[in-house]
């Protein structure tokens, strides 16, 4: 019943489809497992689509994904955060 359900879920995300698995793979081979990894994923699948909005601005998952990235960087080259 559990794996029914999971199959169902990874269905409804396009995860099933060999772009989605290809995606996911290539996401989780540069970012490891973690949540850059899932935004990653998602700005390859849903790329323009809003991820955040609020009363000033939208933004889409690429733009996330970037902002994030350069987050990143910033942190581990000032920080020594990993």
């Amino acid at each position: 019943m559990k794996l029914l359900k999971l199959t169902y879920i990874l269905y409804k995300l396009k995860l099933l489809t060999p772009r989605g698995v290809y995606c996911l793979i290539s996401s989780i081979y540069k970012h490891g497992t973690n949540l850059m990894t899932l935004l990653a994923f998602s700005a390859r699948i849903y790329g323009e689509k809003a991820a955040l909005v609020d009363e000033q601005e939208i933004i889409s998952y690429k733009q996330l994904l970037l902002q994030s990235q350069e987050l990143a960087v910033a942190l581990r080259e000032n920080y020594q955060v990993r």
